[in-house]
């Protein structure tokens, strides 16, 4: 499924003001029905989303897809996490849509402000993953 725009690389990153560098959520997947938490995404909002393991996409994929989340694959098996979805949300999107941005990150998981560049460095491969077409 295409995008309507592609996120920045790791290096863009770094050179963003912090007006236009995205934001990157990691959700807990805690149950079977986790995914009931969370709300649709807003049309055009450019919000895309990665699986921390091949079981959790397969299980839940269908789900975040039904609310409009289009899926950018697996993280690399490298970064070892406990099953959780990333989504990769534009700086736009979570000032445009303040009560969709609250919905999201009231259903719990860690953000991090990708304008920083120490943070941008250590999750520049979970990024990298939402650059693939």
């Amino acid at each position: 499924m295409a995008r309507a725009t592609s996120p920045p690389s790791p290096g863009q990153l770094l050179r963003l003001p912090v007006s236009a560098a995205p934001l990157l959520l990691r959700i807990p997947v805690t149950s079977p029905t986790w995914a009931e938490s969370l709300p649709p995404m807003p049309t055009g909002a450019g919000i895309t989303v990665a699986f921390s393991d091949p079981d959790v996409e397969a299980e839940h994929g269908d789900a975040v897809a039904l609310l409009g989340y289009p899926s950018v694959g697996v993280l690399p098996p490298s970064t070892a996490l406990p099953p959780s979805i990333d989504l990769l949300i534009p700086r736009t999107a979570a000032d445009r849509w303040p009560l969709w941005r609250d919905a999201v990150l009231s259903a719990g998981g860690r953000v991090w402000d990708l304008a920083f560049g120490p943070v941008a460095m250590k999750l520049a491969s979970a990024v990298a993953v939402h650059e693939r077409d």
